[in-house]
């Protein structure tokens, strides 16, 4: 969030949000100025729970809605390159934090489990933290996954 409006103004770009984040966003500024930093306060311009899909460049991406780490989390696929931007949802062999305000641990893994599996794994990762992984990697390493494909998950959360 530091480095949003930077980005924003300098490159010219509008900033993409889930509207389930909108209120992280206004709290952002308060929060910041809270742990000795300032963040800019800043509007959303695309509201992603209304975009199926982005045009970028000469790449079409595939927004896939996947809350837990935050109720608008969002992963980004860009199919014809095999590559998904994950964000704070997957990282190799970890997952996003779901302690802060708004996190929920059954429903980012019902994410994981549910819409970012099932894209196959060939696919790369590239996490909003860490290195670069793939799907078929975090499938057979990851703890997290390896947890809920071994039965230990929350029964009440439904996976399909």
């Amino acid at each position: 969030m530091g480095g949003v409006d930077f980005i924003k103004n300098h490159y010219q770009i509008p900033l993409a949000l889930h509207s389930a984040d909108a209120q992280l966003l206004q709290v952002a500024p308060a929060y910041g100025a809270s742990m000795g930093f300032t963040i800019a306060a800043v509007e959303a311009e695309i509201d992603l729970a209304e975009q199926k899909e982005l045009c970028i460049g000469q790449s079409r991406v595939e927004v896939i809605h996947t809350p837990g780490h935050s109720p608008g989390g969002v992963c980004l696929y860009v199919a014809s390159e095999g590559v998904l931007i994950s964000g704070d949802t997957l990282f190799a062999g970890s997952i996003g934090r779901t302690d802060l305000p708004g996190g929920d641990y059954d429903e980012l893994m019902a994410s994981i489990m549910n819409k970012l599996l099932p894209l196959g794994g060939g696919v790369g990762v590239w996490p909003g933290h860490g290195g670069e992984t793939s799907i078929g990697k975090e499938v057979n390493v990851n703890p997290f996954i390896g947890e809920v494909l071994d039965g230990g998950f929350n029964k009440d959360t439904t996976l399909s």
